[in-house]
């Protein structure tokens, strides 16, 4: 290795193999079952060193989150502001207000990440309110929704526990974007799988469904490109 990568070690419960992401040209993130000895991540890291450094760079939202001077919110690119004091995050129309006890990068993360998503859910729970009273379908609607960061999906749905799932990338994107997620979602209490019926459904509730999930997309390469990587 020409220089030394910085190595971010995650120790879970659950977890049974060490695996190894590659977050930045010289940053790794290795996560690996609780009791795995220093030594044999270090064998791992030696091992597949090759491997390990020719990974793709993996996304990561986090990093705009990093004591950032702006942060974008719902397509508004915001000015932050830091303050000393208890904790607290006011996302207004034309800045963000981050009080923090410390101004370390990692606090400072936290509490934005749980100020987005506090952010994210309430113009969620709006838009529902909204859809319900144009919608008389909805009228019975209640699913909880939830959010955070996957790489994987803009949304998913569990019919059975009436539970709806955003990514928390949403909060960053036009807020139209999230509309057609919590649309194609809330279908999913009706119709399962994406059947003619499904997408016959998602025209009621999306009308431009279909040029609306071409915008997403763009929008999700772009600020991928733009804020979640750091090579």
């Amino acid at each position: 290795m020409n220089r030394t990568p910085e190595i971010e070690i995650i120790r879970r419960k659950q977890q049974k193999r060490i695996i190894v992401r590659k977050t930045d040209k010289h940053r790794l993130r290795v996560s690996a079952p609780v009791r795995t000895p220093m030594r044999e991540i270090r064998k791992v890291l030696k091992t597949y060193e090759e491997q390990i450094m020719n990974l793709p760079v993996k996304p990561d939202f986090h990093i705009a989150l990093r004591k950032p001077k702006t942060l974008t919110i719902f397509g508004a690119r915001l000015p932050v502001f830091y303050q000393n004091g208890p904790s607290d995050v006011t996302i207004a129309a034309d800045r963000i207000v981050v009080v923090s006890p410390k101004d370390d990068a990692a606090t400072i993360k936290n509490l934005l990440e749980q100020a987005l998503k506090h952010h994210l859910l309430k113009t969620t729970h709006t838009l529902h309110d909204k859809m319900r009273q144009q919608h008389p379908e909805l009228e019975k609607c209640h699913p909880d929704f939830y959010t955070r960061y996957t790489l994987s999906r803009f949304g998913s749905c569990n019919k059975a526990k009436n539970r709806i799932n955003l990514n928390l990338a949403l909060v960053h994107y036009p807020v139209q974007c999230l509309h057609s997620v919590y649309a194609h979602e809330v279908t999913h209490l009706f119709v399962a799988g994406h059947s003619r019926a499904f997408y016959e459904q998602l025209a009621v509730f999306d009308p431009e469904y279909k040029a609306n999930k071409l915008n997403l997309e763009a929008y999700h390469r772009i600020y991928l490109r733009d804020n979640a990587t750091s090579i």
